[in-house]
This record gives C-alpha cells, sequence and structure tokens, in this order.
C-alpha cells in the first residue's frame, strides 16, 4: 500500500510538471511565416492556435506548431514510462 501510494504521488506530480508547459508561447521562424497571409507575417510569437482564421491549412499548422513535443517534457515521459515498466512487474 506505501509503495502504491507513492508512486501515485509520483505520477501525479509528473503529470502536474507534463501540463505545467503545454501552452507556453511559441516562436514563430521566418520560415513558418512563409505561407502566412500578409496580415499576419509580423507575428512573432504564438500564443495559441489560431482556431477561428478562415484559412483549414493555417489552423491546422498553428494548432500542431503551438501543441508540438516540447524537450522539457520528455525527462516526464521517461519517468512516466518507468512507472508504466514498475507496475508491469508487480
Amino acid at each position: 500500500r506505501q509503495r502504491f501510494v507513492q508512486l501515485s504521488n509520483e505520477i501525479y506530480d509528473a503529470g502536474t510538471k507534463f501540463v505545467a508547459g503545454y501552452d507556453k508561447p511559441v516562436e514563430l521562424t521566418e520560415d513558418d511565416k512563409k505561407d502566412f497571409p500578409q496580415e499576419l507575417k509580423d507575428l512573432e510569437i504564438l500564443d495559441g492556435p489560431l482556431l477561428q482564421h478562415e484559412d483549414s491549412k493555417l489552423r491546422k499548422f498553428t494548432f500542431d506548431k503551438f501543441y508540438r513535443h516540447n524537450d522539457e517534457q520528455k525527462p516526464i515521459r521517461t519517468n512516466d514510462m518507468s512507472f508504466e515498466i514498475e507496475r508491469h512487474q508487480n
């Protein structure tokens, strides 16, 4: 029971850390903006996907860019995998 509580707390902490950085603003490169409409060419930071824009390709690009892999989350995912492995071994 004590080990279960410890693992539950670690999983909760890892999940909290994982989602803490999911909505950080994303820097846009010139290459990112090459297909943007003129009115958005000066945009330097993406603080969320452009879900209301009329261009579906732009909506998809900004969604994918904003929610892309975040390197800060990698160690957390590695820890999650060790939880899963340990769970199946016990």
